[in-house]
């Protein structure tokens, strides 16, 4: 195949290179269940009215979805980008993103999230009026039939006045709302396992806590037998013995009964019938390892530290590890969510304004750190360098590990930029008079390094001190 400019293909090879799609991401077993309705398919999941019901009874499964959601709701975001299109999606976003991102992270359970977009015109702009969260219980996702690309979500609705049929007349099937492509934002949770259903970080926990049910049943049986003990009623025949019980029985419910006894004055009546009690150790430790396995199958296994010690077992050794191993796997959660964020509602609000743009002009959001060592290596690493008598790095490696630590502090970035930008004309400057001079003498105060930042250097050891402190 012979290229100059570029590569020739022939005509047979551009037919074999070029088309549609071939295959699609449905599982052999997937369109068998889904509803099919005018050339999409609808998934829906019917264990989200059980996971809903787990949440509301459940305070285990409660602590472990809150120990799965409050990292990615308290962590910081922001979304970056420099010019008009970047400062024009800040103010048509900024102040819904917070509710948005809080409402994503129920994914983590319900494997997806619903939001209908109401777009309106401002002026000769498009913009959101309202990014609106829909239940995802009674949401399901559409797909195209053939190629499995996301077409929208429909909603099950209830209407006092039975059945709806929406504006949308023939294509809408009876009690739903359709909601198309261009007005929908769907999260789907695990794409990297299920691109398309999603996956639920509770699914363990759930099938724990159904399991925790049975045992509880019998657990409340068998404490209702120990408090109600058995009785054997004894009697010279079995017809007697019969009626003694039946006589015994009404006495649980009359407190009072009368017995005839037999001649043999040392023959029983009746007799207790005792156990030792000790069963309901075993109940106890099956629902504690259910209890257990819980926060282990989510990388959340520190959070029963406390109590395995309170138990003479475990130890708080491995806890900082494991935590940050635990936060480890929510900020790729946290990455999946603002990529979620950049395609199905920045993309599609720059591209109605502003047409088709480079890639590289797009703003993106940014979602976190959340690991607390990636700041405490930052903040150690530009102690060392503020520290060091003579610069042994490029300035402009400096000046990125002053950006990030800037970040992770919370700072304003935009004014630690400027500052580094106006610094690294003086930086220059500073180079061409030692090469005119012929001097080479070490500096106090390496280059990339502007005044704002020497005051940030000088505060280091503590900023190091209340982060660690934060961490632990």
């Amino acid at each position: 195949m012979a290229a100059t400019n570029g590569v020739r293909l022939t005509e047979q090879e551009r037919k074999r290179l070029a088309g549609p799609p071939l295959a699609n991401p449905f599982d052999q077993y997937d369109r068998l269940f889904p509803d099919w309705r005018g050339g999409d398919v609808f998934a829906y999941d019917w264990d989200n009215r059980q996971l809903k019901e787990m949440l509301a009874r459940s305070g285990k499964a409660r602590s472990v979805e809150q120990v799965l959601t409050l990292p990615l709701r308290s962590a910081k975001w922001e979304i970056k980008g420099s010019g008009e299109v970047a400062d024009f999606v800040r103010t048509v976003l900024g102040d819904k993103l917070n509710a948005v991102i809080d409402q994503m992270t129920a994914g983590c359970t319900y494997k997806k999230q619903f939001f209908e977009l109401v777009w309106s015109l401002d002026g000769g702009r498009v913009v959101l009026d309202e990014i609106a969260w829909r239940p995802p219980v009674s949401c399901e996702a559409a797909f195209d039939d053939k190629t499995g690309r996301p077409t929208g979500f429909r909603q099950r609705m209830a209407h006092p006045g039975g059945m709806v049929v929406t504006a949308e007349g023939l294509n809408t099937t009876p009690g739903y709302v359709r909601i198309p492509a261009n007005r929908a934002f769907v999260y789907t949770h695990g794409t990297h396992r299920e691109p398309l259903y999603g996956v639920s970080d509770m699914d363990v926990a759930f099938w724990c806590w159904e399991t925790q049910q049975k045992i509880l049943f019998l657990w409340c049986q068998y404490l209702e037998r120990q408090a109600l003990p058995n009785v054997i009623a004894y009697g010279n025949d079995p017809t007697e013995a019969d009626k003694n019980a039946e006589v015994i029985a009404e006495m649980k419910s009359g407190g009072v009964m009368g017995m005839s006894r037999s001649g043999d004055p040392t023959a029983k009546v009746f007799e207790i019938l005792e156990s030792s009690g000790k069963g309901a150790d075993q109940f106890i430790a099956a629902i504690r390892y259910f209890d257990e396995m819980m926060p282990t199958s989510v990388l959340a296994g520190f959070t029963e530290l406390a109590s395995a010690a309170a138990r003479g077992r475990g130890s708080y050794a491995l806890s900082v590890d494991q935590s940050e191993f635990f936060l480890s796997s929510r900020q790729a959660v946290a990455d999946e969510m603002a990529q979620a964020v950049n395609n199905g509602l920045i993309k599609p609000l720059v591209t109605y304004n502003f047409g088709l743009i480079n890639r590289a002009d797009m703003p993106t959001l940014s979602i976190g750190p959340l690991a607390n060592k990636d700041t405490d290596r930052a903040l150690e690493m530009l102690q060392s360098i503020i520290a060091a008598p003579q610069l042994n790095v490029p300035g402009e490696f400096v000046d990125q590990l002053v950006k990030s630590t800037a970040s992770y502090l919370g700072l304003n970035e935009q004014t630690v930029v400027d500052a580094l930008d106006k610094f690294a004309a003086q930086r220059d400057e500073q180079l061409k008079q030692q090469q005119a001079q012929g001097l080479n003498q070490p500096r106090q105060a390496p280059p990339g390094t502007p005044e704002p930042v020497a005051r940030l250097g000088n505060a280091v050891q503590g900023a190091a001190a209340m982060v660690t402190h934060k961490a632990a």
